[in-house]
């Protein structure tokens, strides 16, 4: 049976100290989570509040026009439509054909997802059919040729059968979970460097005076009564090596004057 007892001085703190370290690893992975989130929920926070300015545009179009003039002036009105720099809205039906791309016009009229490396196009009509709105993510490939992942929220607008969408790059998220993970860990590792050294030194103010404590008692459990500990400091050990040193010198003068 695992008993406390039986663990000596030196591995007890040393449990301690790696029970230390384990916390504080924990702590950083979930503060690392916890931002990510955070960061996630406000991304999706963004996109939500500029797609529902465009589709309260477009209910207001839908009110006050004919229809062909109506979705002539919403496109036009996404056309234009940016926020954060550059990002933008685009415009799909429930059969993939895009509607309204304002960086690749070429785009317009076609069909998307017909190559079999774009799932993401008949992701984006289920969640956004008949009205419906979700979010989705999916590997991107950049301007620059460089793969990133991506995340996009979508709406539908049932009346027209129309889904609106736009994304961000989550690069950028990417980048500042590193930059915590480097920040935070940096610091991990000097509390931990910290806490090793300072456990060090406290094992061995412990241990050695507990060792020099039991060598004692064993040369005077042979009869020699002339060992004298080091008295250290003001703490328990070396309030402990007094006493043992005047308990040995008490019993060495009665022994004395017993032999007179």
């Amino acid at each position: 049976m695992f008993k406390l007892a039986d663990i000596p001085v030196s591995r007890k703190l040393a449990l301690q100290l790696i029970t230390a370290l384990i916390g504080a690893l924990i702590l950083l992975t979930l503060s690392v989570t916890t931002l990510k989130s955070n960061l996630m929920a406000e991304r999706e926070a963004r996109l939500n509040a500029v797609l529902s300015l465009a589709l309260s545009r477009i209910q207001a179009l839908q009110q006050n026009l004919p229809l062909e003039q109506a979705q002539q002036a919403a496109k036009e009105m996404l056309n234009n439509m940016r926020f954060d720099g550059d990002n933008y809205l685009f415009v799909i039906d429930e059969t993939r054909h895009i509607i309204v791309h304002p960086i690749k016009p070429e785009l317009v009229s076609q069909q998307m997802g017909n190559n079999g490396a774009e799932q993401y196009w008949f992701n984006m009509v289920e969640l956004g059919r008949n009205g419906q709105q979700g979010v989705l993510q999916y590997p991107w490939v950049t301007g620059n040729g460089k793969k990133a992942q991506k995340m996009s929220l979508v709406m539908g607008f049932k009346p027209w059968g129309w889904i609106l969408g736009s994304g961000i790059l989550l690069q950028d998220i990417e980048n500042t979970i590193w930059h915590e993970y480097v920040l935070m860990g940096g610091t991990t590792l000097i509390l931990i460097l910290l806490m090793a050294a300072l456990g060090y030194i406290i094992s061995r103010s412990i241990v050695q005076p507990l060792d020099q404590v039991n060598n004692a008692m064993q040369i005077i459990a042979t009869g020699n009564l002339t060992p004298q500990l080091a008295v250290t400091g003001k703490d328990e050990l070396a309030t402990l090596a007094h006493n043992i040193n005047q308990s040995m010198t008490s019993i060495r003068t009665a022994l004395a004057e017993a032999n007179h």
